[in-house]
């Protein structure tokens, strides 16, 4: 192929440029082409945000292809055009390229740099605003304003453009080296605003500006606070608020900033629709979950976290649960505690004190007078409040959450305390009725949180200081029967056996007993449908075959069995022990058997009776010391006197002024009680006349075998239900009953008196038997009219 013309040649660019020419360009001469190129003076003209090409973004991109193509372009040599940097057109394509100078000959050359010139635009800068701000006081309430509207929000942004506008990033370099100058906190807070208003949604910027103007020493914490109620005022959105109370660098501790943003989401009114609330309820856990990483930040002091719960104690429950309130304590308690060393005594008070009101809990703790002198006031303070909620459980049910609030670790050892207050005071009424009002507040609170309460722990503290299963029955009668006799036989049996004399028996004892337990808990699980009385029989005479000592066993499970029969058990001590007797058992302390007849021969005399005849048969644990024949008298006595005293009242014959009198009192008259009540029955002529002289006869009977006094008032009623009242029914009265009458007339009123009673007695039978005679001639009779056969014909 032949050469080209040379004219074609000549007419081609040149593909290698010629060498190249370096040019060096001033400080000032670049920071003004930057300023025209970022057109920081021409405000009317700036663009936000907008990915469409339009007029000014054309021409900042030719400005910039310019200025690229002025290190790439060939050109002839000569001195460089500066006129084509800023716009300006050029003669033909440049012949030079740009590199930078080399470092060494300009450290020789150069002079130490010098503060440049300030430019026109940076005037604002030379005097901050000198007008007094009144900003609230930092630690004190105040009023929250509501959330401004979009509106009032762009007119922030509009009148910020008005006073400060983007400037570049050797320009901020330039405010920072003035902001350590300023030493008024108003002015640095003037300033932060400014720098701020621009730029609400960069969380960066706004840490990096908050860097700059935040002072140093106690100064910060208050500037914290300050600017927190800057954003709160100018309506900041919520995520950017909850990412300021999180981050360390901000939120610093002791500004108060957590309470300020529960106090301000409280105060934002709730409209009645579900996306209203749900929204509601999103932030408020979102909150929640901020407060508790602020905690394990260790961004709130005690103070603050005190503050916190009174103000979530504010929240309403259609945003925020009990269960997530509780949660959200307990996480800040644990926070604020310590990792090592001791706990704040005074500071958990204070927790305990805010976490009950926060849930609407009052009270004024009332203990009984051994418990008031304890010294430790948070075990007194779980006691009382455990007391007060389990009078009002019914009404209120905020106790799970009150004692969720406690730190776990915390929880197992403030319950431990309650308990050794209680079980190592003197086993007094007072003292057990605070140990049952404990064991079932703890019932409930293990039913909603099953895995907080160790009850081993509690079974096994009551054992040791020597607390009868009877005294807690209350408890006890909600456990399950395998449950309850596995306790016993955990805890309270190995109580009550013996302690081993020698190692060697010791050791022997214990595996039997051991093997013992083994066996039985594998018989507890194999039961089906076997009520508490067979398993407790199964635990003696288990232990007796054994050859283990059962005495102090069996006395504690009868009595066990007592207390739960009061209770309203269907079990039976009588027949318990006589089941023992037919299995082979027969260690058995009476002592326990007469304390119940003591107990009960006021209110049960039956069932004492029923015992008091058991041990009088059973001489095995009969006990020649305690006056067992005079104790069944007495209960006897007092159950005769009982149904005497209900019949009267069934029949109306029970005079006024006995009908409001207690039981012992009638029991200290029951002599004078027997005659008035003997007396309306002689008078009853609604009964036969046969029945109203047995009733009559049953009261004498009971004076007779007790020894009581018999007056003028149960002859008279004797005489008229025995003798008058017959004769006068034309009834014949026997020979041996008027003998048996006389003689006891005339042991009580006298001779005189019976020998009256003699003759109008016999006058009045003659009459009755001659007038039956008479009617039996006169119905056609013959013969002799036997008193036999006039009784027969009813005459």
């Amino acid at each position: 192929m032949p050469k080209p013309a040379i004219a074609c040649r000549r007419a081609a660019h040149r593909i290698l440029p010629p060498s190249a020419q370096h040019v060096w360009i001033t400080d000032d001469v670049l920071a003004n082409a930057f300023h025209r190129f970022l057109r920081a003076a021409s405000l009317s003209q700036r663009r936000y945000g907008s990915n469409v090409p339009g007029p000014l973004e054309a021409r900042r991109r030719a400005s910039k292809r310019r200025i690229m193509g002025l290190a790439t372009a060939g050109g002839g040599g000569g001195a460089p055009s500066v006129g084509a940097l800023f716009g300006l057109g050029s003669r033909g394509p440049p012949s030079w390229r740009y590199e930078p100078p080399s470092t060494g000959d300009l450290k020789e050359q150069l002079e130490p740099p010098s503060r440049p010139a300030m430019p026109r635009w940076l005037s604002m800068f030379d005097q901050l605003p000198q007008k007094p701000r009144t900003e609230p006081p930092v630690f004190e309430p105040h009023p929250i304003m509501p959330r401004a509207t979009n509106a009032e929000t762009q007119a922030i942004r509009v009148k910020g453009q008005l006073d400060i506008s983007d400037v570049s990033k050797h320009v901020s370099d330039e405010v920072a080296e003035i902001a350590p100058s300023l030493g008024d906190l108003e002015n640095r807070l003037v300033a932060f605003k400014k720098s701020i208003l621009n730029n609400t949604k960069n969380h960066t910027e706004l840490r990096t500006n908050f860097q700059k103007y935040c002072p140093d020493g106690e100064d910060a914490t208050r500037f914290s606070a300050l600017v927190f109620e800057h954003l709160l005022r100018t309506g900041t959105y919520f995520p950017r608020l909850a990412r300021f109370l999180t981050d360390p660098m901000l939120s610093l501790p002791g500004a108060g900033n957590a309470c300020k943003m529960v106090r301000h989401i409280n105060a934002v009114a709730l409209e009645v629709g579900k996306d209203t609330v749900t929204k509601a309820t999103s932030r408020h856990r979102s909150l929640l979950f901020r407060i508790r990483t602020m905690s394990e930040r260790r961004l709130l002091t005690g103070s603050e976290v005190l503050d916190v719960i009174s103000e979530l104690g504010e929240t309403p429950r259609l945003v925020c649960s009990d269960i997530e309130r509780s949660d959200t304590y307990r996480a800040l308690w644990k926070a604020t505690s310590p990792t090592t060393g001791p706990y704040d005594a005074s500071l958990d008070y204070a927790f305990l004190e805010k976490v009950t009101k926060a849930f609407g809990v009052t009270y004024e703790p009332v203990l009984p007078r051994s418990l008031e002198e304890s010294a430790d006031p948070i075990a007194k303070y779980l006691l009382g409040l455990s007391i007060h909620l389990n009078r009002e459980l019914e009404k209120d049910s905020s106790f799970v959450a009150i004692f969720n609030s406690l730190p776990r670790n915390r929880l197992f050892v403030w319950f431990k305390a309650v308990t050794a207050l209680i079980t190592n005071r003197p086993q007094t009424r007072e003292t057990m009725d605070v140990l049952s009002a404990w064991l079932e507040f703890l019932r409930a609170f293990s039913s909603a949180k099953p895995d907080l309460v160790d009850w081993q722990l509690f079974y096994a503290m009551l054992a040791k200081t020597d607390i009868s299963p009877a005294s807690v029955v209350t408890h006890l009668e909600t456990l399950e029967p395998e449950v309850l006799t596995e306790t016993l036989l955990n805890h309270w049996i190995p109580k009550y056996l013996p302690e081993p004399q020698t190692d060697h028996w010791a050791g022997a004892f214990k595996f039997r007993f051991s093997h013992f337990q083994r066996a039985h808990k594998l018989r507890l699980a194999s039961y089906t449908n076997v009520g508490l009385e067979r398993m407790l029989l199964d635990v003696i005479v288990g232990m007796n075959e054994r050859e283990m000592p059962t005495l102090v066993t069996t006395t504690h499970i009868l009595e066990l069995i007592h207390r739960l029969q009061a209770k309203g058990g269907t079990m039976d001590i009588v027949s318990f022990l006589v089941k023992l007797k037919e299995r082979g058992v027969n260690q058995i302390d009476p002592r326990v058997l007469y304390e119940i007849v003591l107990e009960k021969m006021d209110t049960q005399p039956e069932y004492a009776s029923k015992i008091c005849s058991y041990i009088s048969n059973s001489r095995r644990c009969y006990d020649p010391y305690f006056p067992i024949q005079t104790l069944i008298r007495g209960v006897k006595s007092r159950m005769r006197m009982r149904k005497i005293l209900e019949m009267a009242a069934r029949r109306d014959h029970l005079p006024a002024v006995f009908r409001t009198t207690p039981f012992e009192s009638l029991l200290n008259a029951r002599a004078e009680l027997a005659h008035q009540i003997a007396y309306q029955f002689s008078l009853d002529e609604s009964t036969s006349c046969r029945a109203s002289a047995r009733s009559v006869y049953y009261f004498y009977k009971y004076l007779q075998v007790y020894k009581l006094p018999i007056g003028p008032l149960m002859i008279k009623a004797l005489v008229r239900a025995m003798i008058t009242r017959p004769l006068s029914e034309r009834r014949f009265v026997s020979t041996r009953r008027y003998v048996w009458l006389r003689s006891l007339i005339a042991e009580v009123e006298g001779e005189e008196v019976a020998r009256r009673h003699d003759k109008i007695f016999w006058e009045w039978r003659g009459q009755v038997i001659a007038d039956a005679k008479r009617r039996w001639v006169e119905a056609g009779g013959f013969g002799p009219a036997h008193v036999n056969t006039v009784k027969r014909l009813g005459l």
